[in-house]
């Protein structure tokens, strides 16, 4: 028989504690810069920092991205559980994939048969250098033989032998104590093996396990996390069999040896208990943010650090967002080319969903999906500028609802998979929410960005930019009629719009296609001490793109933008030149000048290093001439259009770990005019 208690309260659960947080729920960052939780809880992650009250639950969008681990993706991470425990532990583990932990000093009393037993376990505490070691328990992950199965609700089930191992418990007991004799006193060694050994060779015990992690929505309006999906973790033990693999070695009397070992057993549950109570916290309840107002999210408490709703340290913790929540300063990341760059927005993509499921289950889209043998999740989505710009016209946008979750996120099968018998793991990001979410940015004044010919590199000066559109008057703007630097101003007037593709042809078939309708560029010369206006073109823009797959992850490539429909206004200086000549001309001269600017702008997004501390990686198939890549395609449903990104999971290799700490200051800045 089976004990089964919840995971705060005991059971041999580190590995899953970890795993199953870091294993199926970093997938969820691969799109975006932090891994591990998100950003909700305090961490800074590329230009992203955490709001004080959360995203405002009115404008959560459901289903804005979906994930899925497909069967074979199930039975990768159960064929790997040994290497992905190792990279999971790090430096925390001895051995690959073995976990430890010291069993503190304990004593106290119980009642036996005939007498009252004193004990006194690891009095002198743990010797993990000893040999054996001694008060350390060894929990052998890479031997595990465990079985992962995705089981209905919402629950992905792990069973099978765990092996553990105590090689050396020092236990000092006290009984039959009499007036003026005293008691009789016996130092004993307790073991926890396979074999039974006191000494030698000692192997691990396989002690069965019937985990159940269930992924599924906070359900408590009155919750900050309300509709967010959350982990529970409880698990099952066999404490009989935990019993049996318990020796006591030195000799001790027969009839007081089963309470010793419901001692030492209930004993060694406790400590394991202890020990998961406080990495539970650390994975999956929401930390304290001192640096924010307030630090916790409303309905909730500070109890300890941890945000709890109650004050004490009992209370259920608001759990963490398993994806992305905070603030992102877009105009910040643009500061290398665009020195006033400004623009905040409130981001959301992460795991959740409090909608009812189309498929007559009455689960909710933020609840695990065990489809096909698979599981599949929902996610919110949602953008908000913080605050407003004054820099555009504002857009009024209508929040999108009623998103579907495409087919090819439920089911395990993709037509020209290259890699295997099906992906692993897939991702579609609605359409529908990209657009609204561009739409908040551009509120936001993000997209409104001063570019300045130096900062991006480029010798561009009044001179050059003249002879290159055909304007007599460009060059004469500069003092004394000498080469003057050149900046741009962008100023939206719309927002962009985005539409996804294959990626076959950059030009006709794009991963991205983006445009924007209206786009007023003033352009700057610098002259007596200050820039000054030559004139503002406004301009239909589009910008294709693909994504494709290099050592530094997915890179966006974008070779040149094209405009069209271009008109000139506010050309006052240029008196001896055509304002229909210069627009024509800007269009091919501008097009390639700022798409350059933007490509490089556009890094790398890291997809393996979200998941380092899992120990996986993402191979996503290269891109073929004329295909695009396997990994990379457009999907629908009903009307809905999805850029989909699928996916094999892979062991990550060991890379040292490397720390620094530099630093750098610029003085000064010459350059030699001739030079130029």
């Amino acid at each position: 028989m089976s004990e089964r208690k919840p995971l705060r309260r005991g059971g041999w659960t580190s590995f899953w504690n970890a795993a199953s947080h870091a294993t199926l729920v970093l997938l969820f960052v691969i799109a975006a810069g932090c891994s591990g939780g998100g950003c909700s809880g305090g961490c800074a992650c590329g230009g992203m920092t955490p709001i004080a009250e959360g995203f405002k639950p009115a404008q959560r969008i459901e289903n804005a991205a979906s994930l899925r681990l497909t069967d074979t993706g199930v039975g990768f991470l159960q064929s790997n559980i040994g290497p992905l425990a190792s990279g999971l532990l790090g430096a925390n583990s001895a051995q690959s994939g073995v976990l430890t932990f010291e069993v503190p000093p304990t004593n106290g009393s119980f009642n036996a048969v005939v007498t009252t037993i004193k004990y006194d376990v690891c009095p002198a505490g743990a010797k993990p250098n000893a040999n054996p070691p001694e008060c350390l328990a060894e929990i052998d992950l890479g031997k595990a033989k465990l079985k992962l199965e995705p089981v209905a609700p919402h629950n992905l089930k792990v069973t099978g032998p765990l092996p553990v191992r105590l090689r050396k418990l020092p236990l000092t007991i006290e009984y039959f104590c009499l007036p003026v004799l005293g008691c009789a006193k016996s130092n004993l060694d307790v073991t926890l093996t396979g074999n039974q050994a006191c000494g030698g060779d000692q192997t691990a015990a396989d002690i069965e396990l019937d985990v159940t992690i269930a992924i599924s929505i906070d359900p408590d309006s009155q919750h900050s996390r309300y509709g967010y999906s959350k982990v529970a973790v409880d698990v099952g033990i066999d404490k009989n069999k935990l019993k049996q693999s318990i020796k006591l070695c030195g000799g001790f009397d027969a009839t007081l040896l089963n309470g010793l070992l419901d001692l030492i057993g209930g004993l060694l549950v406790d400590q394991v208990s202890g020990m998961l109570t406080q990495q539970v916290d650390q994975a999956l309840c929401m930390k304290a943010n001192p640096e924010l107002t307030p630090p916790c999210p409303n309905g909730t408490q500070n109890v300890d650090g941890v945000c709890r709703y109650g004050q004490k340290a009992s209370d259920a913790c608001a759990s963490i967002v398993l994806g992305l929540e905070g603030r992102f300063d877009l105009g910040g990341l643009l500061q290398g080319i665009s020195g006033g760059a400004s623009g905040a927005f409130d981001f959301l993509l992460a795991g959740g969903g409090a909608g009812v499921r189309s498929d007559n289950s009455g689960e909710h889209w933020g609840d695990l999906n065990p489809v096909g043998k698979g599981i599949t999740l929902g996610m919110y989505g949602g953008a908000e500028p913080s605050p407003p710009s004054s820099c555009v016209p504002p857009v009024v946008s209508k929040l999108p609802t009623g998103i579907p979750i495409p087919d090819e996120l439920l089911d395990n099968s993709l037509p020209d998979w290259p890699m295997g018998e099906s992906p692993h793991f897939g991702l579609a990001l609605s359409e529908r929410f990209a657009n609204y979410a561009l739409e908040q940015i551009h509120n936001s004044g993000a997209l409104c960005l001063g570019i300045s010919a130096d900062a991006i590199g480029t010798p561009v000066t009044s001179t050059i930019l003249g002879l290159g559109l055909g304007a007599k008057s460009l060059p004469e703007l500069g003092r004394q009629k000498q080469a003057a630097s050149v900046a741009f101003m962008l100023r939206p007037q719309k927002p962009p719009t985005i539409a996804f593709g294959n990626g076959t042809d950059i030009a006709k078939d794009p991963t991205f296609d983006i445009r924007i309708a209206g786009l007023a560029i003033d352009f700057y010369l610098w002259s007596l001490d200050r820039y000054i206006r030559a004139m503002t073109v406004t301009t239909d823009i589009r910008v294709p793109g693909n994504l494709t797959v290099t050592p530094d992850g997915l890179t966006p490539v974008i070779k040149e933008i094209s405009l069209t429909n271009s008109t000139i206004s506010n050309q006052e200086l240029l008196l001896r030149d055509d304002p229909v000549a210069i627009a024509s001309a800007l269009e091919g001269l501008v097009g390639q000048l700022v798409g350059g600017a933007l490509g490089g702008a556009l890094k790398a997004i890291d997809i393996n290093s979200q998941l380092a501390s899992a120990g996986l990686t993402l191979k996503i198939p290269d891109s073929v001439e004329g295909k695009g890549s396997p990994g990379l395609r457009k999907l629908i449903k009903n009307k809905d259009q999805y850029l989909g990104i699928f996916a094999a999971l892979g062991v990550a290799g060991a890379a040292p770990k490397m720390s620094s700490a530099t630093s750098a200051e610029v003085r000064a800045f010459d350059v030699d005019p001739a030079g130029l």
